[in-house]
């Protein structure tokens, strides 16, 4: 068992303390992911055309896809997670219920989510930014624009904004294969980045370069340490009246505690 001192570390600033105190909570703020949108995107720009859609579907991502776009609230659903999210503990990634002690485990997450861990590791390039000469070979003559916006704003030149890719999406001068490297970029982005959605993070870029090769790498791994890392940050506070986060994949959480247990 564990030692309360250690389970319970710094309680003051976890979730539940608002619970013990009677604190009225903070508005509860839910984010599926970053993909909002993501869909019209794909109707429009990569599923019209036969050659583009089939240059997605080789990239063996559409799993990936479905279950972003299925993080979202149900009626009433986020409440339920928030108050599951009472229950976990950072200090064993774990949820203590009055019942024991449970946690979504890698293979329910995988039977959850569709996704399928591998051996595989992600190529990433952390170095690599807007003035890269590998990114407009890669993305196309909107980095022209990119590169315009980090000289005149406050971006970071290791991200592009993700209106300024979408604008690709539908300019003449983009490739197909540039296309679905640009939505493939968008997707992994909204879906994993800290910065969701608003930013789509260069680094991914190696990992996007070689279309069919994109299925092959173990997403489910980044994806469940993106969801516990969510998790983390949910159950602790700065202060009583903030709001709490919800985001990346919590609606797994929904999917398999709730019809065992609660």
């Amino acid at each position: 068992e564990w030692d309360e001192r250690t389970l319970y570390f710094s309680p003051v600033h976890h979730i539940s303390e608002r619970v013990r105190r009677g604190t009225k909570p903070g508005r509860t703020r839910h984010h599926g992911s970053g993909c909002d949108g993501l869909g019209d995107l794909y109707r429009m720009h990569i599923a019209r055309d036969r050659e583009t859609r089939l240059l997605w579907e080789s990239c063996g991502l559409a799993t990936l896809f479905e279950t972003s776009e299925a993080m979202v609230a149900s009626s009433g659903g986020h409440h339920v997670v928030r108050a599951l999210v009472e229950f976990f503990w950072d200090t064993t990634n774990t949820f203590h219920f009055p019942w024991g002690e449970m946690m979504v485990t890698p293979t329910d997450f995988s039977l959850i989510t569709g996704l399928e861990f591998s051996s595989v590791p992600l190529p990433f390039d952390g170095g690599i930014d807007v003035f890269s000469p590998e990114v407009e070979e890669l993305l196309g003559t909107i980095v022209v624009r990119a590169r315009a916006e980090v000289e005149t704003t406050q971006i970071s030149a290791r991200k592009i904004r993700r209106s300024t890719l979408a604008a690709a999406l539908d300019d003449d001068a983009t490739t197909r294969e540039q296309r679905v490297r640009i939505f493939v970029l968008m997707l992994l982005s909204g879906t994993f980045s800290p910065d969701r959605g608003s930013r789509a993070l260069l680094y991914y870029l190696p990992a996007v370069r070689d279309l069919r090769r994109i299925g092959t790498y173990d997403w489910a791994s980044l994806a469940y340490a993106d969801f516990v890392r969510a998790l983390r940050d949910s159950c602790r506070h700065r202060s009583f009246g903030t709001n709490v986060a919800l985001s990346a994949f919590w609606k797994v959480v929904e999917v398999n505690i709730i019809p065992y247990k609660v």
